[in-house]
């Protein structure tokens, strides 16, 4: 358990904490309020700067350790009550598995931390840490707070690195805003279903109270101490982004945003005389007026006077045919619809069972139709294919499937050249007349072999075989003989006891990473990128309690805090031609001094 501070030492809640230091468990005591109006959500906020840091947080009997990152979503040690560890997986000093028998324990006195003189030995297990590729920024913590009394909260901190660094701010208790949402639904297609009934809270990561983000914690209630069912919610109008629906995983953290599909248009179709909605928009008419107008017309129909043994027979047709009618709505067929000889409908047409091409509104089908006029079963009669052309070694063919490129002979044989090949430039054109040197390709590729060059020892050379780098002599001449490359010699220099670590980045990417003084050279390209990131931390000793981070060279950048983290990300450095050849310079420094340099 933390150390248990009086409360009128505790710090006040709703201020901005700012540690750095080295290797250590650091403790804070802070106070809430302990009136009839101190209640509510306590939201902490956890920066801790890439570097692993432990945390959790103690309010009466109750240990809390979860957070949320705007990264990544949640973080949280697999074990009740114990620490969680967040930061960078790059930041890593193989803290898993790992015990700290005798780390030094320091105490929040209202300004800074300071030695208690006590130490504190700390076991960090496997499944306390969470660490990601990236830093998780500034994570949150929600600590409901029921009732006035207890009002103190026992921050614990453990850095278990040479060095660390964070910031935490705690919000005095507030009851969250609330907004208005639909229960859970089991997937993201039912929740469009539902409506708005409740009344739901969210804890945001981006301080948008009652507008629900990505990565929030949400609950039922206002103190923030019954997260929500995992599931989906509806919630249109209170959700980042224009989305309607949010989805919450087991931990009430916001892992999902989405938008409802809009619902299907009115439709109706005629079935045995009645307009119906198939309710999913496919509906042959669009109004209701327009269904009941076709749905009193019995629909017509030709069909062939005889019949035939197999329906591929009947898609032939035959040359006499006859009118008959169906019911209102049926104009298409259906198996167990009845023909009638008359728009009168009262006697089915009667004939010899078996099939008979049936047609409506220009499409053909094969019709089973039985000695009582019931349509028994039904194909669609395939398309003849059309005559076409295609032009096949200077010769007109039909390829009998339709597909041929010309409708007429007289068009393929206008339009079909033979296909020949000239040698132009090194390539196989055909001149598009059937004039060409070559009736192939191949015989054309053969012979036709491009000019082309290759640098070699500052001298351009046709290799002969179409090989060359490049397919002029003039682009070739223009590179041959000019370095390809320059030199990036680069520097970092730690001063006056300065911790910190330099990240060189060529095109987006870490090729040095120090935390030490150390120097290196660096092969560069015409159009490669080059930044660089600088932190200093640990300015401590004596008057030299100023971190300063700076570069010059190339690229020219400064940060300094007192009693604090120097950072800088610099701008970005392009390699120009002019730079090929020559020897670009980068110096960074991580100093502790006086005062800002």
């Amino acid at each position: 358990m933390p150390q248990q501070n009086c409360p009128t030492c505790a710090t006040p809640c709703g201020e901005t904490i700012n540690a750095s230091g080295g290797q250590g468990i650091y403790l804070l005591d802070l106070d809430t309020g302990s009136t009839g109006g101190d209640v509510g959500a306590v939201i902490v906020r956890f920066d801790p700067f890439g570097v692993p840091d432990g945390i959790r947080a103690t309010l009466g009997a109750n240990v809390y350790n979860k957070l949320t990152s705007p990264v990544d979503g949640l973080h949280q040690s697999s074990t009740s009550g114990n620490f969680t560890y967040v930061g960078q997986t790059s930041g890593d000093c193989g803290i898993s598995g790992t015990t700290y028998p005798a780390l030094t324990e320091f105490s929040y006195n209202g300004t800074a931390f300071v030695a208690t003189g006590d130490t504190q030995s700390i076991t960090v297990n496997a499944g306390d840490v969470s660490l990601g590729a990236s830093a998780p920024g500034s994570t949150m913590m929600v600590i409901p707070k029921l009732t006035a009394s207890p009002s103190i909260i026992n921050f614990e901190v453990v850095g278990p690195c040479s060095g660390t660094a964070w910031q935490m701010s705690v919000d005095c208790p507030v009851l969250l805003t609330g907004f208005s949402s639909s229960v859970m639904a089991a997937t993201s297609v039912a929740v469009c279903e539902l409506t708005e009934t409740v009344t739901y809270y969210n804890a945001s990561l981006a301080n948008t109270p009652g507008t629900v983000g990505l990565y929030d914690f949400v609950y039922a209630d206002a103190y923030g101490s019954t997260p929500l069912t995992a599931g989906y919610y509806l919630a249109a109008g209170s959700i980042t982004g224009s989305n309607d629906w949010f989805q919450v995983n087991s931990s009430g953290v916001v892992i999902a945003l989405g938008v409802c599909a809009a619902p299907p248009e009115v439709s109706y179709n005629c079935v045995e005389g009645i307009c119906t909605d198939p309710g999913d928009g496919t509906g042959t008419y669009s109004t209701l007026e327009a269904c009941e107008s076709a749905c009193s017309t019995p629909v017509a129909y030709t069909i062939d006077n005889s019949a035939t043994g197999t329906a591929l027979e009947a898609c032939g047709g035959s040359t006499t045919t006859t009118t008959v009618y169906a019911l209102p709505g049926y104009t298409t067929p259906i198996v167990t619809m009845i023909f009638y000889d008359s728009s009168a409908l009262t006697t089915p047409f009667i004939g010899s069972a078996g099939w008979r091409k049936l047609s409506i509104g220009g499409t053909n089908y094969a019709a089973q139709v039985d000695v009582n006029g019931e349509l028994t079963d039904y194909i669609t009669c395939p398309a003849p294919p059309e005559v076409s052309y295609n032009c096949v070694s200077g010769t007109c063919i039909d390829p009998g499937d339709g597909t041929g490129t010309y409708s007429t002979l007289e068009a393929c044989e206008e339009g079909c050249i033979p296909i020949t090949y000239n040698c132009v430039s090194g390539t196989c054109i055909d001149p598009g007349d059937g004039t060409g040197t070559y009736s192939t390709l191949e015989d054309c590729e053969s012979e036709c072999v491009p000019i082309t060059y290759n640098c070699v020892s500052g001298n351009c050379v046709d290799p002969g075989d179409g090989t060359g780098t490049y397919s002029t002599l003039e682009a070739c001449e223009e590179i041959c003989g000019v370095p390809a490359s320059a030199s990036l010699a680069w520097s970092f220099t730690e001063t006056n006891f300065a911790a910190g670590n330099m990240d060189l980045y060529v095109n987006g990417s870490i090729v040095e990473s120090r935390s030490t003084s150390s120097s290196g050279t660096y092969t560069v390209y015409e159009g490669d990128t080059i930044n660089v990131e600088v932190t200093c931390y640990q300015c401590t000793v004596g008057v030299n309690t100023a971190a300063n981070a700076y570069c010059i060279g190339i690229i020219a950048d400064a940060d300094c805090a007192i009693d604090g983290v120097a950072n800088i990300f610099t701008a970005v450095y392009t390699v120009t031609s002019g730079d090929l050849g020559t020897t670009l310079t980068l110096n960074t420094f991580a100093a502790c001094d006086s005062g800002c340099v």
